[in-house]
């Protein structure tokens, strides 16, 4: 009898310490794998934010990261000081996210990012007056606000990512650097 309670507290030991192992190799590879959705979400999502407002795209996939009602109050997409008054031959983007995580559990997070956009453009003739028109000098475009922003996600019920609201917290410096044509 003695040799089967040992047994039995054994076996309940190891199992406890398998079911424990279990656990947090689950949390980790969910945790993973929300961070990853998540990364890739914030990216590709504030890229074509950005590229749509510049007028490179029309930003008919937008609804893939964005919620509807966030696009429909997002100003810059509504009036963009760009399109269709500035020719933009060249930019670059950079987003730099500074704080992200997700437990398994969560279905409301909030990311830190950095978003940096150098640009070179300038007034299309459509849009110039007759002086400037006149004028030899070029008429760039105005350079884009950097911001370091509070980017809201939400999960779905399906168990996907949107991004449900995007916050300015802090404005950057605008960079002097060009970006290569």
């Amino acid at each position: 009898m003695k040799y089967i309670i040992r047994l039995i507290t054994l076996l309940a030991r190891k199992g406890l310490a398998l079911l424990v192992i279990l656990g947090l190799l689950t949390t980790a590879f969910i945790s993973a794998m929300n961070l990853s959705q998540l990364f890739i979400l914030i990216n590709d999502g504030m890229e074509l934010r950005a590229n749509t407002i510049l007028g490179k795209n029309e930003g008919e996939n937008l609804s893939k990261y964005f919620d509807q009602t966030f696009l429909d109050g997002d100003t810059l997409l509504q009036h963009s000081v760009y399109d269709p008054y500035y020719k933009i031959k060249g930019s670059s983007y950079s987003l730099k996210i500074q704080s992200l995580w997700a437990w398994p559990w969560q279905t409301r997070v909030t990311a830190v990012a950095q978003e940096r956009v150098t640009l070179e453009g300038e007034l299309k003739t459509d849009y110039q007056t007759a002086e400037q028109l006149a004028s030899p000098e070029k008429f760039p475009a105005p350079a884009w606000e950097n911001y370091v922003y509070d980017i809201i996600l939400e999960k779905r019920e399906n168990g996907s990512w949107i991004i449900r609201e995007i916050r300015p917290v802090e404005a950057l410096p605008a960079s002097t650097a060009r970006p290569a044509v």
